[in-house]
């Protein structure tokens, strides 16, 4: 898919807000990253923070990332397949899609094997003829829901 906008943007009013109260705290989290995201009522997402950029332990936030990064990704394979597709599917999604992840890829992960880098399409999805539609295989959703809704690690 086409890359997306910075879905924030650092606000200066939230930003006086989020000092003004560590100021006035008697014993403020000073080493703690902490980041305020507003959720507007137009739509866009503006943010405050305290050592925003430090890395820290991610949690379930890594989970989420996935999660987001597995509907897009079938988003895209349903927008490739829309105008039908001759032969197989998923080696289509393949050579459309795989040469831009390599591309694309962080330079941290410049050493990653494919095996490791690549979606492996067939296992995520399933595709329907009569719909024309891709879809998540059963287990690709179980596995998501229960890493998700359960907090399930290894799923």
């Amino acid at each position: 898919p086409n890359a997306k906008d910075d879905p924030i943007v650092h606000d200066e009013a939230l930003q006086a807000a989020l000092d003004g109260a560590m100021a006035s705290t008697p014993n403020p989290p000073n080493g703690a990253p902490i980041v305020i995201v507003s959720i507007n009522p137009d739509g866009t997402r503006s943010y405050a923070g305290r050592l925003e950029y430090i890395e820290c332990y991610s949690a379930s936030l890594l989970k989420v990332a996935a999660m987001y990064a597995a509907f897009e990704l079938r988003k895209a394979c349903n927008d490739l397949v829309a105008g039908g597709v001759a032969g197989d599917v998923f080696q289509t999604v393949s050579s459309s899609f795989d040469d831009v992840i390599r591309a694309n890829r962080l330079p941290k992960l410049a050493d990653l094997d494919d095996l490791h880098l690549l979606p492996k399409y067939n296992q995520i999805f399933t595709y329907d003829p009569a719909s024309n539609t891709v879809n998540f295989s059963q287990a690709f959703w179980d596995d998501l829901f229960s890493a998700i809704a359960d907090g399930n690690n290894a799923a």
